[in-house]
C-alpha cells in the first residue's frame, strides 16, 4: 500500500497535503503509510483502492458496458472534484496572501502618515515668526507628503480588499468541508435511489444503443418526470 500510494500521487503530480485531503486523512497519515509505519484508515483505503480502480478502468478504455454503474460516476466525480477543488483552493490561498500582505501594507504606511501630518501641522502652528522660511517649507512639505498617503489609500478602497479577504476565507473553508464530505454536496446521496443505465440497447439482438428517451418519448413526459431525464 505504502509504494502504491507514494506511486499514484506522484503520478498526479499530488502533495502529501493534497493527497490527504483527498483520502481525508491527516497529513501525518499518508507520510507513515508512505514510510511503511502503517496502512490507511479502512474508509481511506477504500476510497484509494475505488480510485485507482477507476483509473485502471479508464485505462482499459472499456466501453463495452453502456451500464454504468452509479458507483462509478460517485466516484470519478469525487476524484474529478477533488482536483478541481484543490486547483481552486491553491487559487484561493495566493489571493488571500497578496490581499493581507497589500493590507498590511496600507495599514503600515497609514499609521506613519497620521502621526507625520500632526506633528508637522502642530509645529508650523507653533514656530515662531524669525524661522527661517525655509525651515517653514520643510514642514509644509511633510504635512502635504503625509496628506497625500492618506488619500491615496483611501482611493484604493482598502475595505473592498477587506471585504474580499473575508469571503477568501470563507470560500476556504467551504473548500475543505466540501473535500471532506465529497459524496454528500450537490445532492450525491439523493441520487442512490437512481438506477438506470446510461444507454439501453434497442433489443437484446442488436448492439446499437440509443439514448434513454427520444424526443417524441420526451414530449409526453410530465414536468416532473422530464426534471429527472438526464438527457432533458
Amino acid at each position: 500500500m505504502d509504494s502504491a500510494l507514494k506511486s499514484y500521487r506522484i503520478l498526479h503530480n499530488l502533495g502529501q497535503s493534497a493527497m490527504a485531503e483527498l483520502l481525508g486523512v491527516s497529513l501525518s497519515t499518508i507520510s507513515m503509510v508512505e514510510n511503511g509505519h502503517r496502512q490507511l484508515p479502512g474508509a481511506a483505503g477504500q476510497r484509494f483502492m475505488a480510485l485507482r480502480q477507476e483509473e485502471r478502468n479508464m485505462e482499459e478504455g472499456n466501453t463495452a458496458n453502456t451500464d454504468i454503474s452509479l458507483e462509478r460516476l460517485q466516484t470519478s466525480h469525487m476524484y474529478e472534484s477533488a482536483q478541481y477543488l484543490l486547483s481552486y483552493k491553491k487559487d484561493c490561498e495566493f489571493a488571500l496572501h497578496k490581499y493581507e500582505k497589500q493590507v498590511r501594507d496600507w495599514k503600515n504606511k497609514y499609521q506613519k502618515a497620521i502621526p507625520q501630518y500632526i506633528l508637522a501641522r502642530d509645529t508650523i502652528k507653533g514656530v515662531q515668526q524669525n524661522i527661517a522660511d525655509a525651515y517653514l517649507a520643510a514642514e509644509e512639505k511633510e504635512k502635504i507628503v503625509a496628506a497625500d498617503t492618506v488619500i491615496q489609500i483611501a482611493r484604493q478602497k482598502p475595505e473592498i480588499v477587506m471585504v474580499k479577504i473575508e469571503g477568501l476565507k470563507q470560500q476556504i473553508r467551504t473548500i475543505k468541508a466540501m473535500l471532506g464530505k465529497k459524496k454528500s454536496h450537490l445532492g450525491m446521496k439523493a441520487m442512490e435511489s437512481i438506477t438506470f443505465p446510461l444507454l439501453l440497447p434497442e433489443n437484446k439482438d442488436d448492439n446499437k444503443t440509443r439514448p434513454l428517451l427520444t424526443e417524441a418519448e420526451r414530449e409526453n413526459l410530465s414536468p416532473r418526470e422530464l426534471s429527472s431525464d438526464p438527457d432533458a
